[in-house]
């Protein structure tokens, strides 16, 4: 099983360079973002949670910087497939969001928590990501 699909067929300089430094970007956004979410609730001061969070974010900024650079070294057949993966993922996560807040407008829905929204809006990164992983399977099934 490829545990990095995005990854397959690109030449093997750049496999080896999205691996290591996706891989490491990714460790570092989970203690530096998720953490920020626990220091908070632990009572850590404002300032420290706040860094926390944003060294998490310049993770996942530097993880798309490598999926980017990854991208521009594959040809052009395998871009079309990512490409078209990354429109029909992304894209139905954000009709599912889209409906989900039409739907709660139409039902005058106000009894949610607060940060609710909030939560939404986080979990659309990792939601595209998986619907990206099932939509790149679909797609490259055409080009086999």
């Amino acid at each position: 099983m490829d545990l990095m699909p995005e990854a397959s067929s690109a030449p093997q300089a750049a496999k080896r360079r999205y691996v290591w430094r996706s891989l490491t970007a990714g460790l570092l956004f989970l203690p530096f973002y998720l953490g920020s979410q626990i220091a908070e609730d632990a009572g850590t001061s404002r300032l420290v949670v706040l860094v926390m969070g944003y060294a998490g974010m310049l993770a996942l900024l530097w993880l798309i910087y490598e999926f980017v650079h990854l991208m521009r070294q594959l040809d052009e057949l395998q871009q079309r497939i990512h490409i078209t993966a990354l429109a029909c993922g992304f894209g139905a996560v954000a009709l599912l969001i889209s409906i989900g807040g039409m739907t709660l407008e139409l039902w005058n829905i106000s009894v949610l928590r607060d940060g609710v929204l909030g939560l939404f809006g986080t979990m659309a990164m990792p939601l595209g990501i998986i619907a990206y992983y099932v939509a790149l399977h679909l797609v490259k099934r055409r080009y086999e």
